[in-house]
């Protein structure tokens, strides 16, 4: 059964979906309507299909409702209008559950609900003539759907911008490209090239571990912070034990192709009403341990086998110490991170912790064959995932005070842990970012989760699909808001780090952690309760000598004499507000 408004076809691993009435600028007639979602639900069916690209022919993508034909369809009218009004549309892969990647490669005009299938798509990819419009308030109608979704995924302000300007202005792709709506602008003669080398390059890459992972990272969109990282621990322990998390780094030792098993029909797509939170795990029956209080006093440190742990003025630092192996992080280094956190943490003379990674590189994940040949690490490692019980990072950690990290080199795989618990991060102008996640058979998860709510979302993906077979620069980083500041040469890193962290610590400490409390909060809530949350947190300094300092400092022209941080003003959160 054919189409008569788009170009559906197969060309190698990739699917394509072609919007095909470019004599309207391909604007969806009731016809259309119904095709989309047999479309989608076909290319997403075919097992020969890893991923599947979506673009128009002619000079525009998609332009939206063709109003005046669906105006003499009552029925087809009634239809859209009844799903519109339950937020039940079929138009887009998201809308329809589709399990594979999608790439938007935009070819000219978007406008209106063409953004649909912008915002919904994982990856976007436009001609360098390509132009964004939302006209609806122009025309008298609402801007919502496709506006909501772009304001959840990238800069909000041109967002709304273009929302509220309508018809009488465009964005061009370059700028698209800088907000981060698109990760990349060609030629248009090279748009399809373009798109169907990108989808090559994912579809090398397992499809099960493409569908687990694009699932968790649209689920991350769907809660807060803490409630989408369990969600996505679930996810990937869900896969282990899949076939292809033994092919991948068996094909990867022996230089061959890997040979994935097919996508199987019981795995799931994200969409509409399809995200489930996972259960909340019991609280444990006794207190843990405190590794700082049970071991060593305050301003003092352990000693380390796997990191580099000291203070410089007022700034700690804590520096991974595997050179030889990458800084992957075996099951000591695993338990070691636990215990510096909290002893930097706990210092009175640090103000502000420093984090970065000695060698070539600053963390590139776990160090596989150490934990899988470790059978009590790997079943810790296990339970502590199902549990979403995790302690290496500053925020699994709970750590009141500012961290700053410093990428030197590759950042790969589960390294993005510590780029997106994080609170400020600077990289080398050499750092390298990508993750290897799904090129070797595993869930991308907690770490693009984690990203997701701090950067563009389509960057994210991108880099999460086309896993070790792409790399981002520190520039682009940069360009992105992942990384705010970028260190040339590279040598002067840390010299950097210190001197903005020292930058740092000249604030008030109490403030300092009353606010980083207010902004992680920010994440784990809808607005409404993330400000009212931020109050408690603004109101909790009213009366702190620290109040009355720094006025009085400012007016005199000295250095302010903040007060120590309090045990009081370095509690976390209570138990059902925000985690961070």
């Amino acid at each position: 059964m054919g189409y008569a408004t788009l170009r559906v076809e197969r060309r190698g691993p990739v699917g394509w979906l072609v919007f095909d009435r470019p004599e309207v600028g391909n604007a969806m007639d009731a016809t259309m309507l119904a095709e989309l979602e047999r479309a989608w639900a076909e290319l997403d069916a075919d097992p020969a299909v890893v991923v599947i690209v979506n673009t128009g022919a002619g000079a525009s993508f998609q332009t939206g409702l063709d109003v005046a034909q669906l105006a003499r369809d009552p029925e087809a009218l009634r239809l859209q209008s009844r799903r519109t009004r339950r937020a039940e549309l079929r138009l887009t892969g998201w809308h329809n559950g589709v399990r594979k990647p999608v790439i938007a490669a935009v070819n000219g005009t978007c406008a209106g609900g063409g953004l649909h299938f912008v915002a919904d798509a994982d990856v976007v990819l436009a001609s360098s003539t390509a132009t964004f419009l939302d006209p609806h308030v122009s025309v008298g109608q609402v801007t919502a759907f496709e506006a909501i979704a772009l304001a959840r995924t990238s800069p909000m302000e041109p967002v709304v911008r273009l929302a509220l300007t309508g018809r009488h202005e465009r964005m061009d792709a370059h700028r698209a490209h800088q907000l981060g709506i698109v990760g990349e602008v060609v030629a248009p003669q090279k748009l399809e090239a373009a798109a169907q080398a990108l989808a090559e390059a994912i579809a090398r890459n397992s499809p099960t571990a493409l569908a687990h992972s694009k699932r968790t990272l649209w689920g991350a969109l769907e809660a807060g912070l803490t409630e989408a990282c369990r969600a996505g621990a679930l996810d990937t322990v869900a896969m282990w034990g899949h076939p292809d998390q033994a092919e991948g780094p068996a094909a990867f030792a022996e230089r061959r192709p890997p040979r994935w098993e097919p996508l199987a029909d019981d795995v799931s797509g994200p969409g509409p009403g399809r995200w489930c939170p996972a259960p909340v795990p019991p609280a444990p029956p006794t207190p843990q341990e405190d590794p700082v209080t049970d071991t060593v006093p305050p301003g003092s440190y352990s000693t380390y086998t796997t990191l580099q742990v000291e203070r410089r003025g007022p700034v700690g630092w804590l520096v991974f110490d595997r050179p030889d192996q990458l800084n992957a992080m075996d099951s000591t280094m695993r338990e070691e991170l636990a215990t510096a956190w909290r002893e930097l943490d706990a210092d009175p003379e640090v103000r502000v912790i420093v984090h970065t990674g000695n060698g070539r590189a600053f963390q590139t994940g776990v160090d596989v064959r150490q934990i899988a040949s470790d059978g009590l690490g790997m079943e810790r490692y296990r339970r502590s995932m199902e549990e979403f019980d995790l302690h290496f990072t500053a925020w699994h950690q709970k750590v009141t005070k500012p961290v700053i990290t410093a990428v030197n080199g590759i950042c790969a795989g589960g390294a993005f842990h510590w780029v997106a618990d994080a609170d400020i991060v600077i990289a080398a102008s050499d750092a390298q970012f990508f993750d290897p996640h799904v090129s070797v058979g595993q869930v991308v998860s907690l770490e693009a989760i984690g990203l997701i709510r701090k950067m563009p979302a389509e960057a994210v993906m991108r880099m999460a699909f086309v896993g070790r077979h792409e790399r981002m620069s520190a520039q682009r980083a940069y360009e992105l808001g992942m990384v705010s500041e970028v260190v040339d040469p590279p040598e002067r890193l840390r010299e950097a780090a210190q001197e903005l962290a020292e930058k740092v610590a000249r604030n008030s400490p109490a403030a300092m952690a009353a606010t980083k409390r207010a902004l992680w909060g920010a994440l784990e809530a809808g607005l409404t309760e993330a400000c009212r949350s931020g109050a408690r947190d603004l109101v909790s300094v009213w009366g702190h000598p620290d109040q009355t300092e720094g006025p009085a400092a400012f007016a005199e022209g000295r250095e302010p004499r903040w007060q120590p941080l309090g045990p009081q003003e370095a509690e976390p959160a209570p138990a059902g507000e925000p985690a961070r």
